[in-house]
Order: C-alpha cells, then sequence, then structure tokens
C-alpha cells in the first residue's frame, strides 16, 4: 500500500477544523485519491484524537472507513489488556485496524493478526511497518479456517467478535457475533490453553458465565468512569466455578481504581441499611457494571440508601473508595414545590439513582442551571423518594 503523499498528508491536517460538507462540495483537489477518502481519514482524526493519541500524532497512519473503527480498543485498554497473558504465540482472530495486535506484539515473541477483509488486512500490515513492529504475521483468511488448518498450538489467542451481523446493525449475543464461540468453541480450545475475549460492554455477567465455560478472571475496564470492554480470561485445563475474579479496574488520566471480588462473596456479603449521613459515596462505573454491591458495603464499611439504590453513606470519611465521594449539605424530601424552592437560581449537576424520572425531565422541571462545583442526587432512600445537595470531594 503506497503511502500518502506529502501534499496529501497536508491537505488532511490542514482541514481536520473544517467543515465536511463544504470540503465534499469542493471536491477531491487530487487525482490520486477520491474526496471519500480524504473525509474519511478526517473524520477519522477528529474521532479517534483521545482514543488513540500517538497513532494521530503519526500522520502516516491510515485509517479504514468508520464503520470499522467502531470496536476498535483505546491504546488505555489495549495496552492492559495485553498484560493479561503470558507466552512466546498469541493469536488474534479478529485483527481489524490492528491495535491490539500492536500492543500484544510487545509482549509476545510472535502475533499472528488475522483479518477476513483484505483492504483492512493490507493496512494494518502497512500501519504496523510504519510503527516498526516485525514480530506480527499478517494473514487475510477466514479466523475459523485458519484454526481448522493450524497444525502447531499457540499459547493464546484473542478474540473480540465482531458486533454487527449481515445487515450491519449492532448486535452482543454471543451467538450474534462473529465468529461464534459457542459454536466453534472446540475447535479453539484444541488450538490453545487460554483465550482471551473481549466483549460488549452491556453483555450480562452471568450470563456470560452461563455460556463459556473454564472463565478464570472477569476484567471490567472503564475509562474515565464509563465502561468500554468486558474482558474474559479463559483457562481450558482450568475449573469454572462460582468464584471467578471479578476485577474492576478505572483509567483516568494518570491515576487509577481498582476493586475486585467474586460472586461467591458477594453472596456471604450483607449490606446495612441507612438514611444519608455526612458523606455519600457513588461507586465506580465498573463496580456497578459487577453487581458487587453488597461487597461494597462491607469492603468499606458503608452503609446503602437502599436495596436497590447502590449508593452508600457513612459519618466519617472514607479514604481510598473505589468511586466518588460527597458531602452532603442538605437533604430535601421530593415534594414539588419545596424542591423548587430550595433548588431555584442553583448551578448544580444533576444525578438521578433508582428514581423514576429522567435527568433532562427533572432538569426541565426544577429549571435547574447545569454545571458548577455542587452537584444534586434524585434518589430513593427506604422506599422513600429524597434530593440529596452535596459537594464531591474525591
Amino acid at each position: 500500500m503506497n503511502e500518502i503523499a506529502e501534499k496529501i498528508r497536508k491537505y488532511i491536517a490542514d482541514n481536520l477544523n473544517q467543515d465536511i460538507n463544504k470540503l465534499v462540495l469542493k471536491g477531491c483537489p487530487f487525482e490520486e485519491v477520491s474526496i471519500e477518502f480524504l473525509v474519511n481519514q478526517i473524520e477519522a482524526r477528529k474521532r479517534l484524537k483521545k482514543k488513540l493519541p500517538s497513532w494521530i500524532e503519526n500522520q502516516k497512519i491510515m485509517f479504514p472507513p468508520l464503520i470499522n473503527l467502531a470496536q476498535t480498543s483505546s491504546e488505555i485498554t489495549a495496552n492492559y489488556k495485553s498484560k493479561l497473558l503470558q507466552g512466546d504465540s498469541i493469536i488474534d482472530l479478529t485483527g481489524g485496524f490492528g491495535v491490539d495486535a500492536y500492543y500484544l506484539s510487545k509482549k509476545f515473541k510472535k502475533v499472528f493478526h488475522i483479518e477476513h477483509n483484505a483492504e483492512l488486512s493490507k493496512l494494518a500490515k502497512y500501519n504496523s511497518a510504519l510503527m516498526m513492529q516485525s514480530n506480527i504475521d499478517f494473514l487475510n483468511q477466514n479466523s475459523i479456517d485458519f484454526l481448522k488448518y493450524l497444525t502447531k498450538k499457540v499459547d493464546c489467542i484473542y478474540v473480540d467478535p465482531s458486533r454487527r451481523n449481515e445487515q450491519k446493525r449492532k448486535v452482543f449475543q454471543l451467538k450474534d457475533c462473529s465468529p461464534d464461540l459457542i459454536e466453534n468453541w472446540s475447535l479453539i480450545a484444541s488450538k490453545t490453553k487460554n483465550l482471551l475475549i473481549k466483549t460488549s460492554p452491556i453483555l450480562d455477567l452471568k450470563l456470560g458465565l452461563k455460556q463459556l465455560s473454564n472463565v478464570v478472571e472477569i476484567h471490567i475496564v472503564s475509562v474515565k468512569n464509563e465502561v468500554k470492554e468486558l474482558l474474559w480470561i479463559i483457562d481450558f485445563e482450568a475449573l469454572q466455578t462460582n468464584e471467578t475474579k471479578i476485577k474492576c479496574i478505572d483509567f483516568n488520566g494518570t491515576s487509577e481504581m481498582t476493586f475486585e471480588g467474586n460472586f461467591t462473596l458477594e453472596d456471604k456479603a450483607e449490606s446495612i441499611f441507612s438514611p444519608p449521613q455526612k458523606y455519600l459515596y457513588e461507586p465506580m462505573s465498573s463496580i456497578m457494571k459487577s453487581g458487587l454491591f453488597n461487597l461494597v458495603s462491607r469492603r468499606f464499611k458503608l452503609k446503602k440508601l437502599d436495596i436497590n439504590t447502590h449508593l452508600y453513606t457513612s459519618d466519617k470519611h472514607i479514604e481510598n473508595f473505589s468511586g466518588k465521594v460527597f458531602e452532603i449539605s442538605e437533604i430535601v424530601p421530593y415534594k414539588t414545590k419545596l424542591v423548587k424552592k430550595r433548588l431555584k437560581s442553583m448551578k448544580l449537576n444533576v444525578v438521578k439513582k433508582n428514581f423514576p424520572t429522567l435527568v433532562k425531565e427533572l432538569i426541565n422541571k426544577f429549571k435547574i442551571e447545569e454545571g458548577g462545583e455542587n452537584f444534586v442526587f434524585f434518589t430513593t432512600s427506604q422506599n422513600t423518594k429524597i434530593v440529596i445537595l452535596c459537594k464531591r470531594i474525591s
């Protein structure tokens, strides 16, 4: 694949902040490429600026159509998952744009990047050469066919099944993704001992544990408190139990928060309930995804506001909580006139937990100006709707 000419790279860099529609109307100033190609490169660089910053810095990197970037891992998550497996050789069954393969190549001596889309496979190979990674083999093949004819076991396999069906609609259930892992489970198990699966963030953990076997760890990865990836570590020689490790992790700039547990510990733990006290605690999103709510209460010695309200409280400030901590200034009963009077002319960040009304509707109803340092929680405590005014302290 030819390198983008200097004049074309300059055009892309100079037009990153221009109106795309106007660029399309002007047409392409170069014979070598189409306006569609130029627009795609501009849009990709704009969308991936935070997700793949070091890739964006390299002006020679080329990007595929945006639909092929939808499942691309960020640099943060790709780097994280590369540390979860060990060995000399690994197959990336769903190579795609090649971000995961690039980071895996820093940990493994040999990486096989398998991609059935010929253009995407060429593009990944081209970019890999630019980034000086020489230990990746790029193979334009169907991943299942590749496994069928593989004669030697590898140390690990990584797979991020496509979450779009033949109609290009988004799917998340394992049976609807491609390749179908359940259907090909025995084949995969015959080619490796260790398997790492990346699934949709919305896949239910307990459903995943029922459908997959030999799961030893689940990693719930969030970035700036938004769950991005569910990672399932499979050891085909291990037995799956209800003690499968669940690790929650959030990356926020240079800091990270973690929390670990399993469903056995969660079943044994019991929450104590209380109305709001001096401090309010909101678990990070990866904990919310895990469902380890009783374990949070026991681990940090906190009381829950309600059985279905996953907010916690205490009289004393608990350090190192895996989430956000607020100091409560006032608790207001949820009575429309009273709340309107109290929130009048206030600038607030609005949060709702276990509350029937949408945030947008609450903002409109109480004429709240969004922003500022203070927060308002609309929630339920001991079966009673309340409003909590507070300020974030950590």
